[in-house]
C-alpha cells in the first residue's frame, strides 16, 4: 500500500477515535495515561514567564508546568545533577525541587495544644508514611486523665475524620453536634500550614552564567501539592 494512502487511512482512524469515544469520557481518560508514559528528550515549550515547580504531599513526586498542564521531569534530559527542565533562565532539577519542598513541608512545627470542653487535643502528628502519608493526627485526651477517647485525622485534601477508642462511641456524635468540629480543622490546618510562614532555601543552575544560585521563595499549599514559583524570590516572611 502507497505511503500516502496509509497516512491517509491514519488519519481516518484518528478522526472517527474522537467521533466515537469523545462523548463516552475516554479521551480524557486516555491523555491521563499519556501524561505517565516518559517521552525521551521531546521538547515541551513552556510558556514565557512561567516557573512553577510542584511537589505531591502524599506520592512525594516533583513536576513541573508549561503553563497549560504539569508533568514529569524527563529521565532522559539529565546532566550529573539528575533530571531537569529548564525554565526561564534557570535549569530546576527533579530531585532538589522535591527535597528542598519535602524538607519545608517536615520542618519543625511549635506545640499548639487545644481545649475541646472537657477534652483536650494536646500534641499533633505528621505522619511520613503509608496510605496516610502527609495526613496530620492527633489523640483526644479526656481532661480527667481517664485516657485517650479517640483521634481527629486531617488528610493532605484538608478532610478530617474521627475515631472514637471504644467505650467512647458517642463521642463522634457529641463533636460533630457542637463547633468544636470545625474548630479542630482550623486549628490543624494552622498547625500544619505554619511552616509555610518562611521561604523555602532553593539551588537551581543558572543558565547564563552555568553556576548554582540559591535563592528563597514562598511556597502554597494547594490541595495535596505544595507549589513554588521561582519568578518570584522571597527577602523575609512569606
Amino acid at each position: 500500500m502507497p505511503v500516502e494512502q496509509i497516512m491517509i487511512a491514519g488519519l481516518v482512524f484518528i478522526f472517527l477515535v474522537i467521533i466515537f469515544l469523545g462523548p463516552l469520557g475516554y479521551l480524557d481518560k486516555l491523555r491521563s495515561y499519556i501524561d505517565f508514559i516518559p517521552v525521551g528528550s521531546v521538547d515541551r515549550q513552556v510558556q514565557v514567564g512561567v516557573e512553577l515547580v510542584r511537589w505531591d504531599i502524599v506520592s512525594g513526586e516533583a513536576k513541573w508546568y508549561d503553563g497549560t498542564r504539569w508533568h514529569k521531569f524527563d529521565p532522559l534530559q539529565k546532566d550529573r545533577d539528575g533530571p531537569y527542565q529548564e525554565l526561564g533562565q534557570k535549569r530546576v532539577y527533579e530531585v532538589a525541587a522535591g527535597d528542598d519542598l519535602e524538607a519545608l513541608y517536615l520542618g519543625q512545627r511549635a506545640r499548639q495544644p487545644l481545649t475541646l470542653g472537657s477534652y483536650s487535643l494536646p500534641v499533633l502528628n505528621l505522619v511520613r508514611s503509608g496510605s496516610d502519608n502527609g495526613a496530620i493526627q492527633g489523640n483526644v485526651l479526656a481532661s480527667d486523665a481517664s485516657g485517650v477517647a479517640g483521634m481527629f485525622a486531617l488528610s493532605a485534601t484538608d478532610k478530617l475524620t474521627f475515631s472514637a477508642t471504644s467505650g467512647a462511641s458517642g463521642l463522634a456524635g457529641s463533636f460533630s453536634a457542637t463547633p468544636h468540629l470545625s474548630g479542630v480543622k482550623r486549628h490543624m490546618v494552622s498547625w500544619r500550614d505554619q511552616v509555610l510562614d518562611q521561604p523555602m532555601e532553593h539551588v537551581y543552575r543558572d543558565l547564563q552564567t552555568g553556576r548554582p544560585v540559591r535563592k528563597l521563595f514562598c511556597v502554597r499549599k494547594d490541595r495535596q501539592y505544595l507549589v513554588v514559583d521561582l519568578t518570584k524570590e522571597a527577602s523575609g516572611a512569606c
